[in-house]
């Protein structure tokens, strides 16, 4: 009688599971008993996730090592139904709904926050005074989808960026503006419960601004680039030429400390900017892609008695390659 697949040691089997996609891991499993425990292992998962292509739906802080092979099965057959049916020429939508029908005012951009509950959309006046209109829209209830929280402010964004907090029921949200083709561009965050609506339409949640700079107070940066929120931590991108080189200027919601972080040179330029809770990174993009992983000053994550301070930016905490092997995965923990 010949060798079975189930003959073979465990670690060998193992090492099998981590060289299939996680579509033969979820067949495999149906199998038999023995392929079913291999299959449910949370290191396979754990391992075989990273290599996934589709974007899983996980919660924003979540770290995939914390999570079972439950948590990650669920988020996996979850992203490839949803692939599928995107795919699928024959699915149509059962119903589009107009939520936004004013004619005088275009949709300047919009932004859903994750697990789809939640939509955050700019509209700008066609008037002389270029004013825009940032709306929170409440998605709990599709068919019913309503304004919870609505401001206003002159001039067009040149950046958004929000952040859902689920354990505080808090949506941040940060925007940077530009008064037309001034150089008066201005920042601006907002808090707003993010509570499920209980009532049908809801009410307006409530809402407040938090950072709102004076007019031409950022003048000296140069021009506004990206605002990244995270936590409570707002980090600006301001570019003034490459004389004067870049600038990123963090702000901590809750201590109102603001730190300047200058030094920012041509890799810094050339790469796409991240923000972490501790962290902030700069990935350079194209053939030669280089993460650089810097701590966030101190004084903006901590109580400070300075409430505005500047430091230089200093030596990355890491410096990595992002080429290599296609088969190897690399996992870098960073310690606080």
């Amino acid at each position: 009688m010949g060798l079975l697949v189930t003959d073979l040691p465990q670690d060998v089997l193992i090492v099998i599971f981590l060289c299939l996609p996680v579509e033969d891991i979820l067949f495999l499993r149906q199998t038999c008993r023995a392929l079913h425990v291999i299959g449910s292992a949370d290191y396979v998962w754990r391992k075989s996730v990273i290599s996934f292509d589709l974007p899983l739906d996980l919660p924003g802080d979540a770290v995939v090592a914390s999570l079972s092979n439950n948590e990650l099965r669920d988020a996996v057959v979850n992203a490839l139904k949803l692939d599928r049916k995107w795919r699928d020429p024959n699915i149509y939508p059962r119903k589009a709904s107009c939520i936004i029908s004013r004619c005088d005012a275009f949709v300047d951009a919009l932004q859903i926050l994750p697990g789809g509950k939640w939509l955050i959309t700019f509209q700008v006046e066609q008037s002389l005074s270029r004013t825009t209109i940032m709306s929170l829209w409440s998605l709990h209830d599709i068919s019913h989808a309503a304004i919870t929280f609505q401001t206003k402010f002159r001039g067009r964004i040149s950046s958004h960026h929000a952040f859902h907090d689920r354990v505080c029921k808090e949506i941040t949200i940060a925007v940077g503006s530009r008064i037309d083709d001034s150089h008066d561009e201005s920042v601006r965050v907002y808090k707003v419960s993010s509570h499920a609506p209980k009532l049908s339409p809801p009410s307006l949640a409530l809402g407040s601004i938090i950072l709102e700079t004076q007019p031409r107070e950022l003048v000296e940066f140069g021009r506004l680039l990206e605002v990244k929120i995270c936590g409570d931590i707002v980090a600006v991108l301001f570019g003034n030429g490459m004389e004067r080189g870049m600038q990123l200027l963090c702000f901590n919601t809750s201590t109102r400390v603001r730190v300047v972080i200058t030094g920012l040179d041509l890799f810094h330029a050339s790469s796409v900017y991240c923000l972490f809770p501790q962290h902030f990174a700069f990935v350079r993009s194209g053939q030669c892609r280089e993460l650089m992983l810097y701590d966030l000053p101190r004084s903006v994550l901590e109580s400070s008695n300075v409430e505005h301070s500047q430091c230089e930016i200093g030596k990355p905490r890491l410096t990595c390659d992002l080429i290599q092997n296609p088969d190897v995965h690399t996992t870098y923990r960073i310690s606080r």
